[in-house]
């Protein structure tokens, strides 16, 4: 739904204009919706919206949202990543611009390497997300719904079913994720090597743009998926055996 926008101009000079004409800025990867700066050793992410959008309306909770589930994370040290606020308090900037709007946030510039994906490495991950997937089903399953985002259909089944048994032939070990019902939801993180970061202690989670209610096994697909584009056939039977045995 986010996408890129394309005056990088317009936004160099809002957030000068935010954090001083003197500050230092330079432009971070770009993601698929995303722009990412760093501003004086702070990061500041950009996201675009059209009013075409099916969520523009909800754009803002959506965002929100994420903003809380992301800190919550963080203050229960289960990630490092967390997002700060603005001088004036606020999480999220907003700016309307010509067919859409502009959302700024800003968050602590982490330190490390991307994840390759090592036995050890996986296991690490499992953990984590074992972690996760367990807290938010514990705590966090009172977050207001975004209905047209929430009841999107999933990757890898129909969300109307509770279990799929056809998984069973996709995913080895699957049982994980059985007798998982539509009202046993989890919060779904974007899971693929360009958004894990090996820091000095964990792996951190980058992104949660995708950060919505959603089954277990949509994360662990994503994650595979992810596998499957870095490595080889063999190998990757061997990280799915690791990945399984935590």
């Amino acid at each position: 739904f986010f996408q890129q926008f394309a005056d990088e101009n317009f936004i160099l000079n809002n957030l000068h204009k935010w954090n001083g004409h003197d500050c230092q800025i330079s432009q971070l990867s770009k993601g698929s919706e995303n722009l990412n700066y760093l501003i004086d050793a702070v990061g500041g992410c950009v996201l675009y919206l059209a009013k075409s959008s099916p969520i523009f309306s909800q754009a803002f909770a959506y965002l929100e949202r994420e903003v809380y589930f992301v800190n919550t994370l963080y203050e229960n040290k289960l990630n490092p990543l967390r997002y700060l606020s603005f001088p004036d308090g606020k999480f999220i900037h907003r700016l309307d611009v010509k067919d859409g709007s502009l959302f700024f946030l800003k968050y602590p510039y982490l330190r490390g390497e991307r994840m390759t994906f090592s036995s050890y490495n996986l296991t690490k991950l499992a953990r984590k997300l074992a972690n996760i997937h367990n807290f938010s089903q514990r705590y966090l399953m009172t977050f207001e719904r975004v209905p047209f985002y929430d009841d999107l259909i999933s990757s890898l089944h129909f969300r109307a079913f509770s279990y799929n048994p056809q998984l069973e032939r996709i995913i080895p070990a699957t049982g994980i994720v059985e007798n998982i019902s539509r009202e046993h939801r989890n919060f779904e993180v974007n899971l693929h090597n360009e958004n894990l970061l090996l820091c000095t202690k964990e792996v951190a989670i980058l992104d949660f743009g995708d950060c919505r209610y959603s089954l277990p096994e949509e994360d662990i697909g994503t994650l595979f998926w992810g596998i499957l584009q870095k490595v080889e056939g063999a190998k990757y039977e061997e990280m799915l055996d690791h990945f399984f045995k935590y």
